[in-house]
C-alpha cells in the first residue's frame, strides 16, 4: 500500500515537472483578460484600438498606479490624475469600465500581458492596420435590420435598439438606457466597434450577450451600419437647413415685392417742391 502511495506521488510530481502547460498564474491571467473583456478594447503589441496597446505596460506604469487605474479609472480621472486624464482625452473620452479585480488578479493579468508581449511583434500590428474592410449596401441594410430588431440575432441576444438610439437617423426612436451611437464609429473606428461587439466590456452589455454572442457576419453588418450612421446628417440639422432655406427664399421674395411697391410709389412722386394742384387752387381763391 505504501509503495503504491509513493508511486502515485512520484507520478504526480513528474506530471507537474514534465507538463508543457504554462504555469497556473499565466493561465489565470489569460482567463481574466478575456473574462473581464480587456481584449474588447486593448491589444497586446498589435496597435491601439478603443484603448492603448498594452505591450510593455508594466515598464511604462508602476504596479500601484496600474492597480488603482484598473480597479477604478473613473475615480482617478475625477481626482485629476494627470496620466489618467490624458489617456481619457487621447482616446476620445471613452471611459474604461470599473473592475472589482483584486491586486493578485491584476498581477496575473499583467504577467500574461508581459508573456504575450514577448511573443508578438510590432510587424503584426502594421500588417493588421493595412487591412481594409469593404462594406457593401447589403451590409448597411442588414446591419440596420439587425440593429432595429426587425430580424433577431442568431443566438437570440437583445436588439441594439432596446438600449441605444442613433440621432443621425430619420424616423428613428431607440432606447435611452445607454449611449447614442451616432458617433461611435468615429470615436472607436472599425476595429474598436468590432472588438466591443465581439467582447463587450460594459457590464450591462456584457451580461446581455455573455450567453448570446454575436456571429462574425452580424458584427460585420452592424459595423457597416454604424459607419454609415456616423456620416449621416442629423434630422435636427436637416430640419434647420430646410427652415433656413425657406427663410432665405421668403426674404428674397419679400424684398422683391417691396422694391416693386416702392417703384410704383416713386413714379407718383411730386415733380415740384410743393403740390402744384394745391398751389393753383390757392391762387384762384385769393
Amino acid at each position: 500500500m505504501k509503495k503504491l502511495l509513493c508511486l502515485n506521488i512520484v507520478l504526480l510530481i513528474a506530471g507537474f515537472v514534465l507538463t508543457d502547460k504554462p504555469a497556473f498564474g499565466q493561465d489565470n491571467g489569460k482567463a481574466l483578460f478575456k473574462q473581464n473583456s480587456c481584449q474588447g478594447c486593448h491589444t497586446i503589441n498589435e496597435g491601439r484600438m478603443v484603448g492603448p496597446d498594452l505591450a510593455g505596460i508594466s515598464q511604462k506604469r508602476s504596479r500601484s498606479w496600474l492597480i488603482d487605474f484598473i480597479q477604478s479609472p473613473q475615480t482617478m480621472i475625477q481626482n485629476g490624475d494627470s496620466i489618467a486624464v490624458s489617456l481619457y482625452e487621447e482616446y476620445n473620452k471613452v471611459m474604461m469600465p470599473e473592475n472589482d479585480l483584486s491586486p493578485s488578479q491584476i498581477d496575473a493579468i499583467l504577467q500574461y500581458i508581459k508573456n504575450t508581449s514577448n511573443k508578438t511583434t510590432a510587424a503584426t500590428a502594421q500588417q493588421k492596420s493595412k487591412k481594409k474592410t469593404t462594406f457593401t449596401a447589403a451590409n448597411f441594410k442588414a446591419g440596420k435590420i439587425l440593429f432595429t430588431g426587425k430580424i433577431r440575432f442568431f443566438n437570440k441576444g437583445p436588439s441594439c435598439i432596446s438600449c441605444h438610439t442613433i440621432s443621425t437617423q430619420q424616423n428613428f426612436t431607440g432606447g435611452n438606457i445607454a449611449k447614442d451611437l451616432a458617433n461611435s464609429y468615429k470615436k472607436l473606428g472599425e476595429n474598436g466597434v468590432k472588438a466591443i461587439l465581439k467582447n463587450p466590456s460594459f457590464p450591462v452589455m456584457k451580461a446581455a450577450y455573455q450567453n448570446n454572442p454575436l456571429l462574425e457576419t452580424e458584427i460585420h453588418n452592424l459595423t457597416a451600419y454604424l459607419k454609415q450612421a456616423s456620416t449621416a446628417t442629423p434630422p435636427q440639422q436637416q430640419a434647420t437647413l430646410s427652415i433656413t432655406s425657406k427663410l432665405i427664399i421668403a426674404g428674397v421674395a419679400g424684398m422683391g415685392l417691396l422694391l416693386f411697391l416702392f417703384t410704383k410709389i416713386w413714379r407718383k412722386r411730386k415733380h415740384h417742391s410743393v403740390n402744384e394742384d394745391i398751389y393753383k387752387r390757392q391762387l384762384k381763391t385769393s
